[in-house]
């Protein structure tokens, strides 16, 4: 049998009991006997009275317990989430780190490239340039040499007719 429940029962009796002297005591005529069972009585809800306050008591105690904890949790969610929030505001900056960085790389790769490209560009034209240059350097080298065969000819031909002069005038 539950605390409770035994103090029920020994509460009920006990007021029994009181009744049974203030009974006993007004049929016999004892007023000593009925007012010991009327403070019996009024002991037994004294103490009932008592039992119910000790119980509100310790229901409060309890809720005020209960409130605690929930306060206690509601602090630690709080702590919990900003927490959250400052890892999420970590990351995020950490993200954004990781992007410019990778910008800039992507940038400086590009740069480079185009540095690349562009001294391709500036050899190719100097390639193509120097081969115009040798292109007509050998046309020149080709004219000169097709007119010094005509000068060694002209040449020639004079000598031959200076001989031939000279053998009719001799």
């Amino acid at each position: 049998m539950a605390r409770a429940e035994k103090d029920k029962a020994g509460g009920l009796l006990a007021k029994a009991v009181g009744k049974s002297k203030e009974v006993a005591g007004s049929v016999l005529g004892n007023e000593d006997l009925m007012q010991e069972g009327q403070i019996h009585q009024q002991k037994v809800e004294a103490e009932k009275d008592a039992a119910k306050a000790e119980a509100a008591t310790q229901q409060r105690e309890a809720e005020a317990a209960v409130a605690v904890d929930q306060r206690q949790l509601e602090a630690e969610r709080r702590r919990l989430d900003a927490e959250l929030v400052q890892e999420h505001q970590e990351d995020q900056i950490e993200r954004t780190h990781r992007a410019k960085i990778a910008a800039a790389e992507a940038e400086a790769h590009n740069k480079k490239a185009a540095a690349e490209r562009q001294q391709s560009a500036q050899d190719k034209a100097l390639t193509q340039d120097e081969a115009e240059a040798l292109r007509q350097r050998r046309a020149e080298e080709a004219e000169a040499a097709r007119v010094d065969h005509e000068a060694a000819e002209a040449r020639e031909t004079a000598d031959a007719l200076d001989a031939s002069v000279n053998r009719h005038d001799t």
